[in-house]
């Protein structure tokens, strides 16, 4: 079986989007462990990256930069996150 390339299509669409998606659901209040998470929350967490995305468009920063603001983003939410759990988890 072979990819083809049909007119209007790109069999490469969304490549190099990962750290992006991870991000939005992960900042949309998704636990990486799993159990809990809403659409929702996935949603906003993906309208928050796009509006990001967009302002920094606007102000012409480089691209390397929103991809820095992606990776910061997720390590912070997740180091919130995991120090949420343990807190539930101790009382």
């Amino acid at each position: 079986m072979t990819l083809t390339n049909e007119p209007g299509t790109n069999v490469s669409l969304g490549t190099g989007m990962e750290l992006e998606s991870i991000a939005a659901v992960v900042v949309g209040g998704t636990l990486l462990t799993g159990g809990r998470g809403t659409i929702l929350g996935t949603i906003l967490g993906a309208f928050f990256f796009t509006a990001i995305r967009s302002e920094m468009i606007a102000l012409g920063a480089p691209p390397s930069w929103y991809i820095s603001f992606v990776g910061i983003a997720l390590l912070v939410v997740v180091t919130i996150n995991t120090l949420l759990a343990k807190r539930l988890k101790s009382t």
